[in-house]
Order: C-alpha cells, then structure tokens, then sequence
C-alpha cells in the first residue's frame, strides 16, 4: 500500500500530527518499537524500522504496436471476419495492457495507428534501433498480416518480442516461423486479457537481469552476472558478515523484532531470550549489508559459522522475515534455490 502525505494527514485528523510527519524513529520512539511491531503486524513491521530494500533501477520500457488493416471493409472474407470490429477490439487490447503496466510500474507506449504494410514496419524498426525498448508487444488482428509479422521478428535484433494471436487470426501453421525466433514468446489464444501476462513476462525479465542477490561465501569481492538471465552475484567476504556480529548492538529495533516473535509465539520450546534476541540481530545485519551494497536478495554459506559459533546466532528466523516480506533468502550460499 502506498500512503501519500495528504492522505495521512486527513486519516490522522491533521498532518502535524501525522507519523508521515515527523520521521521514522520520532514515531518509533513515541509509540516504543514492541507496541509498534504489534500493532503493524510482521509483514509491515520491517518497512516501518527500516528502510525500503533497493529496488532494480528504472522501469522497464515497452512498446506496444497492432498490425492489421487500417479499414474494416479490409475483414470481408478473411479471418477473423467482417463481423470483427477491429476498433473495438485493439481498445480492449490497449485497456488492458495500460491497466497492467500501471499496476507493475511499467512506461508503456502504445502506438495506436495501426502497422499494415512493410514500409510502416519498417519505420518501427528504425525507431527501435533509435531507442531499443526492454520488449516488444505485437499484437496481429488479421490473417493476411503474418508476413509483416514474420518479417519484423526476423529484423528486429535484440529486443524481447511478444506476438499475441487473438482467437480468429491464425492457424497452426501461421505460427511457426516466429515460434523458432530467439526471445520471441508467441501466444495465440482467445482470453485477450493474456495480454496483461505478456506485458508480466517482460516486467519480470527486466526485473530479473537488474536485480543484485548478495553472496556470503569465501574470500572476495567480486560479482558475477548470470548469463541468459542478466541477474548479479556480488560476492562479499564471509569475514564482513562475522565483522558484523562483533559491532552490532542491542537497539530498540533488535528487542522489538524478537519481542515480536516472543510474544507471537505458540510456545517456545528451545530457544531462551538471548537466542532469539541473536536471531533478530542477525535480520538487523543482512538488511544493513544489503541496503550497503544495493542488493534484493541475500545467500550467506552460514552453516560453518553457526557450528563452531562464530556467530552468536544463525539467519534462520531473520530468513524466514525476509521471505515473508518477499525478499530471497537463502541458505547455505545456495543462490540456485
């Protein structure tokens, strides 16, 4: 959920005294950490005490083009139809790619004019040489249009292409040239609204090679990019992790997350109040290392740590908070899981 100060300000009665208002830890200190954990719940607690996680830098930019003919009379005696009503249609298309872009934070642009000859294909791969986008929607509205189709995925380089085929405007064989194209996804089906996944698939594949995943294992700094899917390993030195555990302190933020799991609890078994105190330490340390290196995600190789306790504590619980704040965690260094 997104909060916008003059929001705030009306559900509190007044923006002076809105918790927008007056910082992050003012607010912590006026209601005291424990209450606050409980009052937000566990999901929203690690947003309220710390800083959002670095996000992928941008947005991903997609361009959206329909290839069919410009004039409805164009339909008489072709699939899918004169009974067709293009217009109609293409704005059903461009409604639901516009919803979902504005869902996933996606700068879509749609070109409305339709494309239905080369020369006007042709003018839309220059423009992509010009400004490559993060991917390509095509969606075809008519039969007699797949040689355009065919003849743009073949010439349009690097950029991820998704050909969308409304139910009417293929058949199987119509389909094969761009199905063996690389990074093409071809979807032909009759639930129109499969658009908003397309333009999710391309989202998620801007999202994956942007993002960083933190790597506790060995000696070195260094990062390594995944190929096929862009994503970065940035490897730190164990020693930075076990460095951390010697300075961390026992703040409010610390006692307030390991009261929250105390009190919340069904029944405490084991662990006594110092190892759950160490537990919550552990989730204070991996958000400062991945807020320090800009990263989404964390692996650490802790099993060597906690056997022979090195660290006064493992990332267990401080794991299970980050997955359920969506954020990857992973054990044992296995950045593979």
């Amino acid at each position: 959920m997104q909060i916008t100060e003059q929001g705030c300000a009306s559900a509190c009665g007044g923006a002076q005294g809105c918790p927008m208002r007056i910082g992050r830890r003012g607010f912590v200190a006026s209601l005291g950490a424990s209450a606050l954990a409980l009052k937000t719940g566990l999901l929203d607690f690690a947003s309220t005490l710390f800083a959002d996680q670095p996000k992928p830098a941008g947005k991903p930019r997609v361009r959206a083009v329909f290839m069919r003919p410009k004039k409805q009379e164009d339909y008489w005696m072709s699939w899918p139809g004169q009974g067709y009503d293009a217009k109609a249609h293409q704005a059903d298309y461009t409604k639901t790619l516009t919803d979902a872009a504005k869902e996933l934070g996606v700068q879509l642009e749609v070109t409305a004019e339709p494309l239905s000859n080369q020369g006007e294909v042709n003018t839309f791969l220059e423009q992509l040489k010009q400004s490559p986008p993060d991917g390509v929607i095509v969606t075809i509205m008519h039969m007699g249009c797949w040689g355009i189709v065919n003849e743009f995925v073949a010439k349009r380089g690097d950029v991820p292409t998704i050909v969308f085929s409304p139910m009417g405007t293929s058949f199987t064989g119509h389909l094969q040239a761009t199905r063996q194209a690389p990074k093409t996804f071809v979807a032909a089906t009759q639930d129109y609204k499969w658009l908003a996944t397309g333009l999710r698939m391309l989202w998620t594949k801007h999202l994956m090679k942007n993002t960083r995943l933190c790597i506790v294992r060995g000696k070195e700094t260094k990062d390594q990019v995944l190929d096929g899917i862009g994503t970065t390993l940035h490897y730190i030195p164990e020693s930075r992790y076990l460095d951390a555990w010697k300075k961390v302190e026992t703040t409010d933020e610390v006692r307030a997350i390991a009261d929250y799991y105390t009190k919340e609890a069904k029944k405490i078994v084991e662990p006594k109040p110092e190892d759950i105190l160490n537990a919550a330490k552990a989730y204070v340390i991996i958000r400062q290392i991945m807020a320090a290196d800009h990263c989404q995600g964390i692996a650490i190789n802790c099993l060597p740590h906690v056997r022979v306790f090195l660290a006064a504590g493992g990332p267990c619980l401080a794991f299970s908070k980050l997955r359920d704040e969506l954020v990857v965690a992973a054990c044992e260094a296995d950045w593979n899981a």
